[in-house]
């Protein structure tokens, strides 16, 4: 149950020490000592940063919002380990109670998951702090212990908090809000152990510290909010433009007050928690003992700082600009600049008094406003605020001038080139003569910008920033145009190396429908191809019966047809059974086996080539030509040969030698539908089983055939797989052959490897 939030009430806390006597075993605290001024041996402050130190807006941004965000799971493990330390079977006995203290308890308002959390917000300003008897209903005792001990970070609540830090404070006899700022104190405490490099990059003193995070929060909060560890943060504006925390300094510098604005009311454990954080930070980082009250409200909750010394400010006295300021000069007659030369030196300033009217503007507004006078004048009638959130109102714009200010100017302008010009800057606040100062810069975009809203580089004065950023705009313009420039033009050689690349890949795969790969890598390499020779090569001719005459009875385009139809089957059946077409000559088709890919096949390989091609004519019908029976004789020679490239313009890879003759003797000595073998590729076949021949006479044979040659000639009929029955088609044995003859070469491969 939270505590009555719309009611304010204040709380006051002051560096202090727990005390009370325990009597559940945990160890007796000694009575606080007197309060003593810190030391500087207790500073944990660093040396001034350098760039060894390599911190970021990242490492500044994440410890900024774990420092001033705490989630209620890190809160526990703080509060675990400060109690269950001193006497672990003490914590968990307590932590045992408690859990059997809630399981026996009313569902109304003590909520220990997600979904009952937010229904109790209802309840905010209805009931006062409850008892803890009031706790709900969570279950089993054993679920209610497991779930305290072994809690997962998304399910803790600051109510879960502030109901077990009562029960155990209750029972240990001891102080509860002063063991929450102690709680707080050692939060803090560990947070600066390992982040006190990043804060200390936001203030040289406390005030510094304070100012520049409500100025920095909302870019911290950015860049850590797509964080996983940082996503389910408890403290969300209660508008979205609103950011979290405010910070607010009086004027002698003795008072800060930090200002929590929230979506919904947090409960009384975090005010007591972050004032505690908060005198932990000043004392170790900035040598400052503080005192904090604390008030809180139904949407917002109040930190009132001061140093505990009273009426000392919350600056260090030993600073560099604490012992600067004595040295000021701080009468009015003692001012070294003129009103004119101020107004040129910020051409974009106004002062406007307590009424908000303009009491003075410098050389560049007056530029804006032409023949107007704007003395007098609201500044409502002249500018908007764009940012940050916040009316025309003295006092908003006095609570909100830590952060940057951006003023649109209205259309009512009588120069319409200065219309909706927006100026960034900053106010400050002038105590002396209850006023508010302006210093800001127009926001434009190059020098076209600022020349199309009629000003010139001249009306930058040369200390502002926004000079340089103009400049620099225009040499990144620049730079951008000749990226631009150079991205086309890479996306145009890019396109052009994929057109080659295109066409490249095309020459290639017709260089290797052409050539054997090696001879066209090669060619395509632009390197010269010497000629070959080749020791076991089995090379295959065939002609087609008749094929003269049946040119003398069809036209040239149904031959031309026919041959086409003819011949792509044929060439399907090369890269089934891995032969090298060399060439067609008409109606002449020549076949080399072991030209491309060395084998022992060779021979087998060729044969299966033309047992194809003769089932393939004998099943095969020509188109618009009037044949009786078409036919094919096909000739076969295994021998050596020698193979290379000729010509340059169009050149051919042509086979060369005797044996090469003589397979195209072998075909001319063959008969229609049949393929004659010579001896040499005979004796090859015979080694490897079920081929079926008709042997010939040997008078059959060429005369050019050497006398060294053995007199044995023959056809080759069939192959028959010895594991395939004989039904089956020529087609599926030889498919079956040549799935053996290539596990066959792959075992060599692997063997060989």
């Amino acid at each position: 149950m939270l505590c009555p939030m719309m009611m304010t009430g204040n709380y006051s806390w002051t560096e202090n020490t727990l005390q009370s006597s325990s009597s559940t075993g945990l160890q007796q605290q000694q009575p606080p000592p007197p309060p003593m001024t810190p030391s500087h041996d207790t500073l944990i402050r660093m040396d001034t940063p350098n760039d060894e130190d390599k911190i970021d807006l990242k490492h500044i941004s994440m410890a900024l919002m774990k420092l001033l965000y705490p989630k209620a799971y890190d809160i526990l493990e703080i509060i675990r380990k400060n109690f269950q330390n001193r006497n672990k079977d003490v914590w968990e006995d307590i932590c045992k109670n408690f859990a059997a203290k809630c399981s026996t308890t009313s569902t109304k308002s003590y909520p220990f998951n997600k979904d009952s959390s937010n229904g109790s917000i209802q309840n905010i300003g209805k009931e006062k702090c409850p008892n803890i008897n009031n706790n709900t209903d969570c279950g089993n005792e054993n679920d209610k212990y497991d779930w305290f001990l072994d809690a997962k970070p998304d399910t803790i609540t600051y109510d879960h908090l502030e109901n077990f830090t009562k029960y155990l404070v209750k029972k240990l006899g001891l102080n509860w809000e002063e063991v929450i700022v102690d709680m707080g104190e050692k939060y803090a405490r560990q947070c600066l152990a390992t982040d006190s490099k990043p804060l200390n990059f936001i203030g040289e003193n406390l005030i510094e510290f304070l100012v520049n995070i409500e100025n920095i929060q909302s870019i911290a909060y950015k860049e850590v909010s797509h964080m996983t560890d940082f996503s389910n943060r408890a403290w969300t504006p209660s508008q979205p433009d609103l950011l979290p925390i405010t910070v607010f300094v009086n004027n002698p510098e003795t008072k800060i007050v930090v200002t929590y604005n929230i979506m919904e009311p947090i409960c009384h454990f975090v005010a007591c928690f972050l004032s505690g954080l908060y005198q932990r930070v000043a004392r170790s980082l900035f040598n400052i003992v503080i005192r904090v009250n604390v008030e809180i409200g139904s949407d917002q909750y109040k930190f009132f700082i001061e140093n505990r010394q009273s009426g000392a400010t919350l600056v260090n006295d030993d600073s560099f600009v604490s012992r600067y300021k004595s040295y000021l000069l701080n009468r009015p007659e003692q001012l070294l600049m003129y009103i004119q030369t101020f107004k040129r030196v910020f051409p974009f300033h106004f002062v406007c008094d307590q009424n908000l009217r303009f009491i003075q503007y410098g050389t560049g507004l007056s530029k804006i406003f032409g023949a107007q006078n704007k003395h007098n004048v609201h500044i409502s009638n002249v500018f908007n605020i764009v940012q940050p959130n916040v009316g025309f109102f003295f006092e908003s714009i006095r609570h909100r001038i830590n952060l940057a200010f951006i003023l649109r100017i209205r259309d009512n302008i009588s120069n319409e080139h200065f219309r909706r010009m927006e100026l960034q800057g900053q106010i400050i606040e002038c105590v002396e003569t209850k006023c508010l100062l302006f210093l800001g810069s127009p926001i434009v975009k190059g020098l076209q910008s600022l020349t199309s809203r009629g000003l010139f580089l001249s009306d930058i004065p040369i200390h502002d920033a926004t000079r340089d950023i103009i400049l620099i705009e225009e040499q990144s313009r620049a730079q951008e145009s000749l990226k631009r420039r150079m991205d086309k033009l890479k996306d145009t050689i890019q396109k052009a190396n994929q057109a080659v690349e295109i066409e490249r890949s095309k020459n290639v795969a017709l260089l290797n429908l052409i050539f054997p790969a090696q001879v066209a890598r090669r060619l395509w390499l632009g390197k010269s191809v010497e000629a070959r020779h080749y020791d076991d090569v089995t090379m295959l001719f065939s002609d087609i019966v008749g094929f003269t005459a049946i040119c003398s009875t069809a036209t040239p385009m149904a031959i031309i047809n026919m041959l086409n139809e003819l011949y792509t089957q044929f060439d399907v059946f090369c890269g089934e059974i891995d032969v090298y077409k060399t060439e067609t000559i008409g109606d002449a088709y020549c076949v080399a086996s072991g030209l491309h890919r060395q084998t022992s096949h060779h021979a087998v390989l060729a044969a299966f080539m033309a047992l194809k091609m003769m089932e393939a004519v004998k099943n095969f019908t020509p188109k618009d030509i009037n044949v009786e029976k078409f036919q094919m004789r096909i000739g076969l020679h295994s021998g050596s040969c020698l193979s290379g490239i000729v010509g340059v313009r169009m050149p051919r890879y042509c086979l060369f030698g005797a044996h090469v003759t003589l397979a195209n003797k072998f075909e001319s000595q063959s008969q229609a539908q049949r393929i004659n073998i010579s001896p040499t590729t005979y004796r090859l076949l015979q080694k490897f089983p079920k081929f079926e021949f008709t042997l010939r006479d040997p008078n059959c044979l060429p005369k050019e055939c050497p006398a060294n040659l053995e007199r044995k000639s023959a056809f080759v009929d069939s192959y028959h797989h010895p594991k395939l029955t004989a039904n089956l088609s020529q087609t599926k044995h030889i498919s079956r052959a040549l799935e053996d003859i290539n596990s066959i070469h792959n075992d060599n491969n692997q063997s060989g490897d």
